[in-house]
């Protein structure tokens, strides 16, 4: 039996340091978005600060992802991790200090946009970096490890930095949030990992960026499977349709609301540790890929429909589930076709459709609500993703069976 991929020391490591930058992001974003609706009291103001934070995310990536292809990846981790660390330590320091409001909701503004930035740069260095650590055989195994990480951080962080708002204030909140960036700089000066081929040092920056668009194009596994990505997230995200539907048609109170919001991150939670455990029984198989899509769609219909808080909040849990596995086996089945040269460019293109598809998704949830009802707007968006990850998963199918026809019969015409 192969060990397991935490007994890989470098990618143990990799994780926690992941696993604390992403808490202090996230701890970040809460107390952002808190002492800008506390201070302003505007709904307007605290959908800027979303939009702020998406926007350098999908404008930066691309330009991310081909650095993460031209220098060191640990190199570049150890520049954007002192970056955020910096920016928060700055906010933190504007409230130690009793700095003017209009002072401090400027720089909520700026910091936002700045974490954003990293994050465009991050990501792609992470993601391009695992399977030159863990190899293929750990690839599912450790990516599912990174999405669990990830989803235990987006419930932990904002807990926490509720609590040490209300008990210390702002300033230690932030401060708080740029030490757990820390963590990440101190565990990268320990480790080491390959560098990633020179195999693009001679183009220019836009020509590498240009050449991992190219190839992604070209490559229909890639494009599929960015685009299944991009309509599962734009045609059924839960978050949009939790609230509504929760005070709507379900009839909850608040508290209920906020009970029936745990149910899908407590899914994905599940649903990784349960793929950490068997990984290695479950392949990346497009078929496999579809199945765990579209399971993730009829989740939203069987919310909408649902009779019930606890059957509502099962379909949500089921939802995680499938959302957890579905992003590890695409996200693994990426990793494996790409070559190492070019992980980069197409893990910042990965991260342009993931943090598109949900943007879109909640207007377009939102306006159709206003239009037909929100079960109306769930259900229609349920069907539509588990219609398109059908046929995408068909096409995709037929041209995997012409392309290996083609590269068999090229084989036997060489051979004879």
């Amino acid at each position: 039996m192969r060990r397991r991929v935490m007994a890989n020391r470098t990618f143990a490591l990799l994780a926690i340091g992941q696993t604390c930058s992403n808490t202090g992001m996230w701890m970040s974003m809460f107390a952002v978005s808190l002492a800008v609706k506390t201070i302003t009291g505007s709904d307007l103001q605290l959908g800027l600060v979303a939009l702020v934070r998406a926007a350098p995310l999908i404008g930066f990536s691309l330009i991310g992802g081909g650095l993460a292809d031209r220098m060191d990846r640990r190199r570049l981790l150890s520049i954007t991790q002192p970056s955020a660390a910096l920016i928060l330590a700055a906010v933190a320091v504007a409230f130690a200090f009793g700095a003017p409001q209009p002072t401090i909701i400027a720089l909520l503004f700026l910091a936002t946009f700045g974490i954003g930035v990293v994050g465009a740069f991050d990501v792609p260095a992470v993601q391009a970096s695992v399977p030159t650590i863990v190899g293929k055989d750990d690839l599912v195994q450790a990516l599912g490890v990174l999405v669990l990480a990830r989803q235990v951080s987006t419930i932990v962080a904002p807990a926490i930095a509720g609590l040490v708002i209300g008990q210390a204030g702002y300033g230690v909140a932030f401060g708080l949030a740029a030490a757990m960036y820390l963590v990440f700089i101190a565990i990268l000066a320990i480790i080491r990992w390959p560098s990633v081929p020179a195999g693009v040092s001679h183009r220019s920056l836009a020509g590498s960026i240009l050449e991992g668009v190219r190839y992604a194009w070209a490559t229909p596994i890639i494009l599929g499977l960015l685009v299944m990505d991009f309509v599962a997230t734009a045609f059924a995200q839960p978050a949009a349709f939790v609230i509504i539907i929760g005070r709507d048609i379900l009839g909850l109170e608040p508290e209920q609301i906020g009970l029936l919001a745990t149910a899908f991150p407590l899914g994905a939670i599940v649903g990784g540790a349960a793929l950490s455990v068997v990984s290695r029984r479950i392949a990346p198989t497009l078929r496999t890929i579809v199945i765990s899509t579209s399971v993730y769609g009829l989740g939203v219909v069987v919310f909408a429909l649902a009779p019930s808080f606890v059957i509502a909040y099962g379909a949500l849990v089921t939802m995680g589930l499938a959302d957890v596995l579905s992003e590890t086996l695409r996200n693994a089945r990426l990793q494996l076709t790409v070559p190492d040269e070019l992980r980069g460019r197409v893990s910042s293109l990965m991260l342009i459709f993931v943090r598109g598809g949900p943007s879109l998704g909640q207007f377009r949830a939102g306006a159709l609500s206003s239009a037909i009802g929100p079960v109306g707007s769930a259900v229609s968006g349920g069907v539509l993703c588990v219609a398109a990850t059908v046929l995408l998963g068909l096409w995709l199918a037929r041209r995997l069976r012409s392309t290996s026809t083609a590269a068999l019969q090229a084989t036997n015409v060489t051979d004879g």
